[in-house]
């Protein structure tokens, strides 16, 4: 809350009320909004806050928003009062719940701690408003800061007048009583110059500060910096003002209240460096004894005088009486650390009397001190005092107490107050006697004792003791219950189960004497068996307690009757669970800041989803690595001190003994990651079980001291832990011993400070003792056929052989051993590669766990490998169906002449690899026939001299047989043919098989013949005849055929070669022919079908085709018939025996098809209907043979229907979901028919549900204050209607009507200019009068770019990098409005390197760059302008070794323009990188300069010469241009090469620089000249 910056006047006078009220009325000031003093109270406002919610690790940043949701508001309220404020909503998520928090904590302040607090609500904290929780801070700091705390040394004159003084009068007072001989009247200009604040240092800490006298006004800031460092190194003062605000001319009062309240209890630190000067005005004086009123005669009275600040010397106090004698008063020496002198003294008559206090003989400041002395003083014994703080028991160490002095009838007289301590001083608590309201009979006495053990309290009064003074009371040792934690799984929200032990501890270290009292109460509200055991430390409780049913448990802790941090735990206990999975590793128990954390979790062949969480004081990321053998390694990384809950869950649910809680410890002065550990016992393999082995530690590189070596071996079968010995070799190494008792996998882990050292946690793999003569040995590589120069290998199958490692040897006939490469199956398998580099005899032996092997040594003879180059196969194809026999030929050329080495093999998806036996001598070869009984992948080897030929293996797919549909039809119709005609003409053929349109490359095509008509008219048919079908094209495809009990027959083929393929069906030879058919109209003599057709049409042979006649009964008749041979025909055609006019008549017939003889007509081809059948007809007749194609394109896919009605004509139906135009395309023979393609409308209802609007215009988070803004209305899925759109604020529809713009595909674009900032901005959309989908749109008008918003992600942002290899980041700029994003990329000489952007179109970018050189590099995001973040440093780190580089080719030293120059580099053996290279030229410029001068000397003869010397001087100074990768390109080879090359357009001198993995190649500094 601003408050008024103006001083406070001095002498203000405190009201009647309570003290501190006159401050609270300065709230109601204010000034404005950019008032300099606005800032600095809010940042001191923040640090005073995070000074005390540190103790409870929370910090706040934002005044107006760190408050909101009451969480850190009630955690401050809970640490200044030292009490839990209670039941509160630990996660609020809704806005009530975040105002019930905030008004909790202003509730408890008013009613438990009695501070008043005005005009503030609960809603405006949670609304932000800086200015009332300004306000509440400053009520805090009041009551906690400045009222409350007891100060030593305070004048309690103050506490004389009615009320007592305000805050403020009492913290000047203080300090102008600390600080006598500096003038400070106000809290704002006198502190300036800083002089005042090193009086203040130097008076709390003498010779802390000593030259602060000479300090300059004119230095304010630095005098001000010292002071304030000095202050917070020695005193402990959180410097909660900065340098540069103190020193501001405008500098807040309350911010420097709020920062001065430290000192009055501030103390110095051991070993402070202090020169302390000596100084008699640094004397002070306090006590009843000084007080100009309340001194009677007789009654004796005292005060104290302080020497902390003066330096050495000595007190001298003398008391003069009116008659102007002096007496000396008596200065007892309290032996203390503020070095104080009590003086006591009774005055013998009444009038004014003097005080006078000299320190080693000068008098101290006020000295002499004015004294009224009155006789007649009061009665003591008519004085009551009671109060806690006279109680034998309740005082606490560090905690104030009070007792009330009520004199009411007692007279006049001093009341005085003594307290001495259990080491009998009497000055060593601080404690205060003021007036108790308004009443001024009434005194309360607040103190707060430092030492526990017993005290006694004495109250005088007129200088006598009161009745049953002094009083006893035994101080109890300091309590916090703020310091006091609970950790363990136990606590956990989530996580226990029934009948778990849940397991906790309370850490009451630094807390204070106390013991913790623990309640936990069960879901039926009654409280459960906690048994609780201290730990040696005395400190620690261990404590458990076991839920026996569901539900939520609650678990309070209380330390010295109060609460402590976080209590009540609730914990929800769930059901029973039983799991599979195990988990154990280092990292579930504990860990280091900035190491990670890691453990190991077996599955143990459990299904479900495996999930891992960490919850604790910081994000840990997490990474997963699989082992592949149903177990995984975890890691995470902690940034932050404290516990963790690791939760690990099956299907979201905890397993049992999840979450694990480790302690994260502060990062340590070793380094765990240098650890070493080596030896037998970590090896993979070769342990074996029952036998001793051992491994090493080597710490000496890691540092630290008495570091813990921890070491655990894990048996994975039953996961116990095996016995180690650990022996401390006393020079930094460690020897670790272990036996395995059972076999199978064990895990090692080593741990150094409670970390995974590298490589940790190894993995062992248990064997039993080795026998070798269970090994089993087989492959290629043991048998014949290994040829020279070619690789090979054997298995060594030891999976019950035992433990043991396994040394093969293979040596050449001279005894030299061949090089041999070992794969470990991690199964007790072994591949061993070897090749043999020479023709001749090799022996194969080895050993297993050092024993030989009973089945070596094995010779081989690696004979020359047969012209493979020679061997050709034929004829196998691609692609097959089962059930069909493939045939393939191998063709053997000149050169080889082994014949009988010829082998095949096929590997089948089931069944394996064998021998195909059928393999017959060919001319030239063999042929291979193999029948195929499965489908899947089959892979067939052709081999000669056990040597695969070009090509081999062949990948053979075979396929099912495809399920071709059956044509059934009407038994009922009536068909009536010609018998004498050909049987061919009675068959059709038909189906997707003979069309061009819907053939693909391997894939099934089918089609259908129709017997039927056939069968009915001749029969099955004669032995010797039937069915032909033939194809012919680029590829023997297989065919398929089925006859079908309908008289159908259905035919599959699989073309496996592009090209043309023509299918020829025969009936006995005959071609099957097209259907025919031509309308008979008789309607102009009847039209009911009472007539008689007959039609006879004759071949040009002179043979009679079959016809027939359909009669339609309505005049009309239709003849159908089949065309057997191309020529010209005779028809002749009668009604009712009388010739037909124009017949008969002669028609030439052709063979193939005639796409414009088809007709497409019906309803559904004009217009259509969504969501019902529309149907067309396709009538074929007439046009010949070819196959029908048909395909409807749309808004939506339709659903389509064909049938065929078998007299020439189909009818089609579709059904569309959705309105728009869909485009039928109807081809015949592939050639479109007439009016193909054809458009048809489609009527769909107005619907506005299905009318959506996306875009900037209607999305809340992109509503920005643009230029203006867009979207897009998408109707396609709704009949047209009229589309409206209205966009309003508050204060109405925005000033420009809104601009739609018809893309005529149902689509519409809208802009509209926004309203200004902040505004709110509803948009109303409309479709035919009503609202569309997310109607009206309620927005508020953002900025038009928050920068701070985008988010910078990836590798390529990361704290390092491999240099040469490319890597990457995203910038999401979704959030953050609009503007522009531009990235740079600084190299670590400063220069801008390349990058390259992919715009994903929705807002977000990948960025890819290469760093090429080692250093740091800096990534600036950019975004409309402003930076998004500051620049991202990336370290680039060398990878690979460039010294294994080798430079290729010799290199040319001039080249012409435009000419190709390559260089090979070989990087084999150079490890992970990339090679980069960077082209620049070189240019120079050249100055001259002459200079001449002259000189005369003497010759021997005496004469003269004069002597002229002439110099040249040419300055050479060279620009280098770098053209990065221009020119140049770096290409990389199937062999691990890579070849650079580059071409160079200008003369000049030019040099490139090769680079491997960031560091330069040997040699490749290259220099050359363009000429």
């Amino acid at each position: 809350m601003p408050v008024d910056d103006k001083p406070i006047r001095r002498g203000s006078k405190a009201k009647q009320g309570k003290p501190g009220e006159e401050d609270e009325d300065w709230m109601d000031k204010d000034l404005a909004e950019d008032a300099v003093w606005k800032k600095i109270q809010q940042n001191t406002f923040t640090r005073w806050a995070n000074e005390h919610l540190k103790t409870v690790n929370k910090h706040i940043t934002d005044l107006a928003t760190d408050f909101s949701d009451g969480i850190r508001l009630i955690a401050l309220v809970e640490v200044l009062a030292g009490k839990k404020i209670g039941n509160y909503n630990k996660r609020p998520k809704v806005r009530a719940q975040k105002i019930e928090n905030v008004n909790i904590a202003l509730q408890f302040l008013k009613n438990e701690e009695k501070i008043r607090i005005v005009n503030i609500d609960s809603i405006d904290v949670v609304d932000g408003k800086v200015k009332l929780i300004c306000g509440v801070m400053w009520m805090l700091i009041l009551h906690y800061s400045i009222s409350m705390p007891m100060w030593e040394g305070e004048d309690e004159s103050m506490y004389k007048e009615k009320g007592g003084p305000t805050p403020k009068q009492r913290l000047l007072g203080w300090i102008q009583n600390k600080v006598p001989d500096v003038p400070i009247n106000n809290f704002t200009s006198d502190w300036n110059n800083g002089i005042a604040l090193g009086a203040l240092v130097d008076s709390c800490a003498p010779g802390l500060c000593p030259d602060w006298d000479k300090w300059k006004p004119q230095d304010g800031l630095k005098n001000v910096t010292q002071a304030l460092k000095t202050a917070e190194e020695y005193l402990n003062v959180a410097p909660l003002v900065a340098p540069e605000e103190m020193v501001n001319p405008k500098v807040d009062e309350l911010s420097m209240m709020t920062y001065l309240s430290q000192f009055p209890n501030a103390k110095l630190k051991t070993g402070a460096p202090t020169k302390p000067r000596h100084n008699p005005k640094r004397v002070r004086c306090y006590g009843p004894g000084i007080q100009k009123t309340g001194v009677n005669v007789g009654a004796k009275t005292n005060f104290t005088v302080e020497t902390y600040s003066a330096g050495d010397g000595e007190v001298q106090v003398f008391l003069q009486d009116p008659t102007g004698k002096q007496t000396p008063i008596d200065a007892k020496f309290n032996d203390d650390d503020a070095k104080t002198y009590t003086c006591t003294y009774a005055p013998k008559m009444e009038g004014p009397h003097k005080v006078i206090v000299k320190y080693s003989g000068v008098e101290v400041p006020k000295s002499p001190f004015d004294i009224e002395v009155k006789g007649n003083p009061g009665d003591p014994t008519k004085v009551k005092c009671e109060g806690p703080g006279l109680k034998p028991k309740g005082a606490q160490v560090g905690k104030q107490s009070h007792f009330d002095i009520d004199t009411t009838n007692a007279g006049v007289g001093q009341v005085e107050v003594q307290i001495t301590d259990p080491k009998g001083k009497i000055n060593s608590v601080p404690l205060r006697v003021r007036q108790d309201g308004d009443d001024e009979k009434k005194y309360r006495c607040e103190y707060v004792p430092q030492l526990e053990g017993p005290h006694q309290i004495s109250v005088n009064f007129a200088g006598k003791p009161v009745p049953n003074s002094p009083f006893k009371t035994t101080v109890a040792p300091p309590c916090d219950p703020r310091k006091v934690r609970a950790l363990g799984r136990g606590l956990q929200p989530t996580g226990v189960r029934v009948n778990d032990l849940a397991e906790f501890r309370v850490l009451t270290d630094g807390a204070g004497s106390g013991t913790p009292t623990i309640k936990v109460i069960g879901p039926d509200g009654k409280a459960e068996k906690v048994t609780v055991l201290k730990a040696k430390d005395g400190t620690t409780y261990n404590c458990d307690y076991k839920p026996l049913k569901e539900g939520k448990y609650v678990v309070e802790i209380s330390f010295g009757d109060q609460e402590i941090f976080q209590s009540p735990f609730e914990v929800q206990v769930g059901p029973m669970k039983e799991s599979k999975v195990a988990v154990y590793g280092p990292g579930l128990k504990g860990g280091l800041v900035g190491y990670p954390a890691k453990f190991t979790v077996d599955t143990n062949g459990e299904t479900g989803t495996l999930g891992f969480s960490v919850e604790g004081p910081s994000y840990a990321k997490i990474e997963c690595k699989d082992n592949g053998d149903g177990s995984a390694e975890v890691t995470y990384h902690p940034t932050a001190p404290g516990e963790y809950a690791v939760h690990v869950t099956v299907d979201g649910d905890d397993i049992p003994n999840s979450p694990y809680c480790p302690i994260i410890k502060e990062k340590a002065d070793f380094k765990p990651e240098l650890v070493e550990a080596t030896g037998p016992g970590l090896n993979a393999k070769g342990v074996v079980i029952a036998k001793p082995t051992e491994f090493t530690i080597d710490t000496r590189k890691a540092g630290g001291k008495n570091v813990p070596v921890d070491i655990s071996v894990m048996n994975n079968s039953d996961y116990r832990e095996v016995e180690t010995k650990i022996t401390d070799n006393k020079d930094g190494t460690y020897k670790v011993k272990y036996t395995p008792d059972k076999l199978g996998k064990h895990t090692v882990q080593v741990n150094y400070g409670g970390v995974s050292i590298s490589k940790s946690p190894f993995r062992v793999e248990v064997g039993g003792v080795a026998d070798p003569s269970k090994i089993k040995l087989y492959g290629p590589g043991l048998e014949k056929g290994v040829k020279p120069g070619k690789q090979t290998h054997f298995v060594v199958d030891a999976r019950s052989a035992g433990g043991g490692d396994l040394v093969p040897v293979i040596k050449d006939e001279k005894g030299s051993d061949l090089p041999v490469e070992i794969t470990d199956h991690q199964n007790g398998q072994y591949t061993v590669d070897y090749t043999a580099p020479a023709p001749g005899k090799y022996k194969i032996n080895a050993t297993f766990a050092g024993k030989q092997i009973p089945k070596l040594p094995i010779d081989i003879n690696v004979t020359p490998p047969a012209d493979v180059s020679k061997v050709k196969v034929t004829g196998l194809e691609p692609i097959a169906m089962v059930e069909t026999m493939q045939t393939f030929r191998v063709r053997i050329g000149d050169g080889c002449h082994h014949y009988d080495e010829v082998s095949v093999l096929v590997d089948t998806p089931t069944t394996g690899t064998c021998f195909l036996p059928a393999i017959m001598p060919d001319h030239g070869g063999f042929a291979v026939r193999h029948h195929l009984r499965e489908t899947g992948t089959h892979m067939i080897s052709v081999l000669l001299n056990s040597i695969h030929v070009t090509g081999s293996p062949f990948k053979v797919e075979v396929l099912p047989i495809p399920l071709i549909p059956q044509y059934r039809f009407d038994s009922s119709e009536d068909v009536r043919m010609i018998m004498e005609e050909q049987r061919a003409e009675t068959i059709r053929a038909f189906g997707p098989g003979l069309r061009s349109d819907t053939l693909r490359l391997n894939h099934v095509a089918e089609f259908i013949v129709d017997l039927k008509d056939s069968l009915i008219r001749y029969g099955p048919p004669m032995l010797g005849h039937g069915l032909k079908v033939v194809i012919e094209g680029p590829c023997e495809a297989a065919i398929h055929t089925r006859y079908h009990h309908d008289g159908t027959c259905s035919v599959a083929y699989m073309p496996t070669a592009v090209g043309v393929y023509n299918v020829s069906v025969l009936y006995d030879d005959q071609f099957v022919s097209a259907l025919n058919a031509f309308t008979v109209d008789a309607r102009g003599t009847e039209t009911t079908g009472d007539g008689k057709v007959s039609a006879s049409v004759k071949t040009p042979s002179g043979k009679k085709v079959n016809t027939f006649v359909e009669n339609k009964n309505d005049g009309t008749y239709k003849v159908t018939y089949i065309l057997p041979e191309e020529g010209e025909y005779t028809f002749d055609v009668k009604y009712d025996d009388a010739p037909v006019p124009g017949t008969p008549a002669k028609v030439k017939a052709t063979a193939g098809f005639d796409s414009k003889r088809v007709k497409v007509y019906g309803p559904g081809i004009e217009k259509g209907f969504v969501k019902q059948p529309n149907e067309f007809t396709i009538e074929t007749l007439g046009a010949g043979n070819g196959g029908l194609g048909l395909g409807i394109q749309g808004p939506t896919e339709p659903k389509v229907k064909c049938l065929d009605n078998r007299n020439g004509t189909c009818t089609v139906s579709y059904i569309p979901e959705d309105g728009g135009d869909y485009d039928i395309t109807v081809k015949f023979g592939d050639q479109h028919v007439p009016g193909s393609p054809f458009t048809v409308p489609v009527q769909a209802e107005v619907d506005a549900s299905k009318v959506t609007a996306t875009g900037a215009g209607v999305d809340p988070n992109n509503c920005r204050a643009a230029e203006q803004l867009t979207f897009k209305v998408d109707a396609r899925k709704s009949a047209k209607a009229p589309l409206a759109v209205e966009v309003t604020t508050d204060k109405g529809p925005i000033a420009e009507a809104p601009i739609i713009k018809d893309n005529g595909n149902g689509t519409y674009d809208v802009t509209y200019k926004p309203p200004p900032e902040g505004s709110p901005c509803n948009v109303k959309v409309t479709y035919g009068g009503k609202d569309i989908k997310g109607s009206t749109y309620q927005m508020k008008v953002k900025k038009k770019s928050e920068p701070k918003k985008v988010k910078v992600s990836g590798p390529g942002v990361g704290k390092q990098v491999q240099a040469s290899l490319p890597t990457e980041f995203m910038v999401d700029t979704r959030e953050a409005g609009f503007g522009d994003m531009v990235v740079t990329i600084l190299d670590p000489r400063g220069k801008p390197i390349r990058y390259f952007r992919t715009d994903f179109k929705d807002g977000t970018y990948k960025i890819t760059y290469t760093p090429e050189d080692i250093g740091e590099y800096k990534v600036s995001v950019k975004f409309d302008g402003e930076e998004v973040a500051p620049p991202f440093p990336v370290n680039s780190v060398q990878t690979g070794d460039a010294d294994k580089c080798k430079m290729g080719d010799q290199l040319k030293e001039k080249i012409k323009p435009n000419e190709e120059v390559t260089v090979n580099v070989d990087t084999k053996d150079a490890g992970p990188g990339a090679l980069t290279c960077k082209v620049t030229r070189v240019q120079s410029q050249s100055e001259s300069s002459e200079t001449t001068t002259e000189r005369v000397e003497s010759t021997p003869d005496g004469g003269t010469r004069v002597i002229r010397e002439t110099r040249r001087e040419t300055k050479t100074s060279t620009q280098r241009e770098t053209r990065e990768n221009i020119d140049c390109k770096v290409v990389k080879n199937a062999d691990g090469k890579y070849s650079v090359k580059y071409k160079v357009q200008e003369p000049g001198n030019y040099t490139i620089e090769l680079k491997y993995g960031g560091k330069p190649v040997p040699n490749g500094v290259i220099n050359f000249v363009v000429d």
